[in-house]
């Protein structure tokens, strides 16, 4: 049993390229798409949510709404490549595809992300850069369109999806090891196999391994940090979304068990 904790590879943290889960897969590499917003997301949650004055954490939710914009475009771009990108399909397995597909238009069905959707309007016209064609008047009706609950409501669909996402196979990784020629590769979480190499090639299995962290529930915890972290979005009265997390044997899709109704 490999014991510590090692992260999946964050690109503004590991300058120095230390050891940490990188993505091997295409699937892999898009998931990392994801979770690079989602860091984002838990980063500007954790500021804006000890900001006293209601203008500022206003302020601070344009750049959030800016993130979530993102990371929602990364899940849709995520469940697009799993049905038609040929190598991400076979990673995946074809029996998922009709499920991912229903998982997808559930999501954009409750996420104004298209062409005049709020979302999209307010990352194109306030958040992204104020766009020179819209008025002061413009932009402060605009933004009475929203407020932390809608924006937070928005979050929580991103973080159900990417439970979801999270369950499926495909995901595959590899770390660096602390032998120079060695090399480790997870296929099948939480197993995985060091090989050693000699000029880039693999030349032998050096051992096999289980880790009480593997990288899908390392990202599970950052997904749960983000919707702690995201309470001071909600009123007393809103309503909040739930998640469910992975647990074995669980089905699938919970996010369409909870939301395909709002499709309606």
């Amino acid at each position: 049993m490999l014991k510590g904790r090692f992260d999946v590879f964050d690109a503004p943290e590991d300058e120095n390229d230390t050891y940490g889960w990188h993505p091997k897969s295409l699937s892999a590499v898009k998931l990392c798409r994801c979770v690079e917003s989602l860091r984002d997301v838990e980063s500007m949650l954790c500021d804006a949510g000890h900001s006293k004055s209601d203008s500022k954490k206003k302020r601070k939710l344009k750049f959030l709404i800016l993130s979530i914009h993102t990371l929602s475009s990364s899940l849709v771009d995520l469940c697009n490549g799993m049905k038609s990108n040929p190598e991400m399909r076979k990673e995946v397995g074809g029996e998922h595809r009709k499920l991912i597909q229903e998982m997808k238009e559930c999501f954009i069905s409750n996420i104004p992300l298209g062409k005049n959707g709020l979302l999209k309007e307010i990352r194109d016209k306030l958040a992204a850069h104020v766009d020179h064609r819209i008025t002061p008047y413009e932009s402060k009706e605009l933004w009475k369109q929203v407020d932390s609950s809608v924006v937070g409501t928005w979050l929580h669909h991103a973080v159900n999806l990417f439970f979801d996402l999270l369950k499926l196979p495909g995901y595959t990784w590899w770390m660096k090891h602390e032998e120079p020629d060695l090399i480790t590769i997870m296929e099948t979480e939480p197993f995985m196999t060091a090989f050693r190499t000699k000029n880039g090639t693999i030349t032998e299995i050096a051992g096999c391994y289980m880790t009480e962290l593997p990288p899908r529930k390392v990202l599970l915890e950052l997904a749960v940090e983000v919707v702690e972290k995201s309470r001071w979005m909600f009123k007393r009265e809103s309503k909040q979304i739930y998640f469910c997390k992975p647990e074995e044997g669980e089905e699938l899709s919970t996010y369409l068990k909870n939301f395909r109704t709002e499709m309606s």
